[in-house]
């Protein structure tokens, strides 16, 4: 488990993929979180792979400060229009379609 809050990149465990699920619950959290992923995203071979639903108020916050770290124009999309290629894949979860089968 990682503090997400945290500047200490550190603190990270070393890995070739990072899920976050819905880790948003508050500013604070959803800034650090930019800035950690904005991080991983940055080293060769990683891959961060963020689920979150669209009426998580402070997902949007995140959104808008990982565009500000990387200057692009990041989106959610849903599950089947992501490209797994991608190294950073950012999911909007419907809750009414998911499985907890």
């Amino acid at each position: 488990m990682v503090d997400l809050t945290s500047k200490d990149d550190s603190l990270v465990p070393e890995a070739d993929l990072y899920v976050l699920s819905d880790v948003f619950e508050n500013s604070a959290v959803a800034e650090g979180s930019a800035r950690l992923v904005h991080y991983l995203v940055q080293e060769e071979r990683k891959h961060v792979w963020v689920f979150a639903q669209s009426d998580r108020s402070q997902r949007e916050v995140f959104l808008r400060k990982l565009q500000e770290l990387t200057s692009d124009h990041l989106q959610w999309s849903s599950v089947e229009e992501r490209n797994h290629a991608d190294r950073l894949q950012l999911v909007n979860v419907e809750e009414g379609q998911v499985s907890y089968g």
